[in-house]
């Protein structure tokens, strides 16, 4: 089951999938500047860790994670949560995450379902993103120039030396 609110200005999307035999409610928010992940099995929040992309002079990115409320002594959720946001990160995207767990079992399975499922809307959402960028190169092209309909959708930087994702914030706003 999935459901999205577009109405409300933060999106939101629910999952409901099982692993290992319990119902597990997953639900990702895009905020402005955080993703909030909440996983439970429990019907709670459970362990809180928050996980961002440090900036640096590095070429190779450097990842920090820790636990705000709940669990110190499972590495298990801190992997989970580096796992997301390397892939946040490595998706182009510069926002932080925060990551709930309230779950039964903290098993390698569980966990990399929760990372899966989350991935896989990731890269759905990021589908629906590139569509809609699509048809405004195409809206664009309808009054402007040829030569931006041979733009990639996909490389957001390079549409007319702007950001492909300026020209329908409500749209992308609504999209991720």
């Amino acid at each position: 089951m999935e459901v999205s609110d577009p109405v409300f200005p933060i999106r939101n999307t629910m999952l409901s999938l099982n692993i290992k035999e319990h119902k597990t409610d997953i639900v990702i928010s895009s905020y402005e500047d955080h993703f909030l992940v909440i996983a439970t099995q429990i019907g709670s929040m459970g362990t809180i860790l928050h996980a961002r992309k440090e900036e640096g002079v590095s070429v190779d990115p450097t990842f920090s994670v820790s636990v705000v409320f709940g669990k110190r002594d499972e590495p298990m959720l801190v992997a989970c949560a580096r796992q997301l946001i390397e892939h946040i990160s490595n998706s182009g995207l510069s926002k932080a995450l925060v990551l709930s767990l309230g779950l039964r079992d903290h098993s390698t399975e569980t966990l990399k379902g929760i990372v899966t499922a989350v991935i896989e809307k990731f890269a759905e959402d990021g589908k629906v993103l590139r569509s809609l960028i699509r048809k405004a190169i195409l809206l664009e092209c309808a009054v402007g120039s040829e030569e931006c309909c041979r733009a990639d959708p996909g490389d957001f930087k390079n549409f007319h030396g702007r950001d492909a994702r300026e020209f329908h914030p409500i749209t992308v706003m609504n999209t991720m």
